[in-house]
């Protein structure tokens, strides 16, 4: 329906605010992801905890561990065969990345710029 179509490009133009149709936005997932870590992090029997979840869930926890700001999530990817590593060393936060078994990369993957073909 358009109201649907309207509700999607209105959700895809800034998904860090706006709701997508029937979910939540950037900054809910954030605050779920803030409650995820803290239960995790209190339930962690060692110094490493693994966390395995869909790409922006771990785009969420990224900005949260990383300190960085909600609307950098959008530079960030996360392809099927990617896995993200955070680490917090003597106060440092590090990211560091393995792509189809290869790495560490440093920093996190970001996405490909969008190019837009003319006809």
């Amino acid at each position: 329906s358009d109201v649907c179509s309207s509700d999607l490009a209105a959700w895809q133009a800034d998904r860090v605010n706006i709701t997508s149709p029937g979910g939540e936005n950037f900054l809910d997932l954030i605050a779920r992801g803030r409650t995820f870590l803290d239960d995790a992090t209190g339930a962690a029997t060692g110094p490493r905890v693994a966390v395995v979840a869909h790409g922006f869930l771990n785009r969420a926890l990224a900005i949260l561990l990383l300190g960085a700001q909600p609307a950098e999530m959008l530079k960030l990817a996360q392809p099927n065969d990617a896995v993200m590593r955070i680490r917090i060393e003597e106060g440092a936060r590090l990211a560091d990345h393995f792509v189809g078994g290869k790495g560490p990369i440093d920093g996190l993957p970001l996405a490909r710029p969008q190019t837009t073909v003319v006809a």
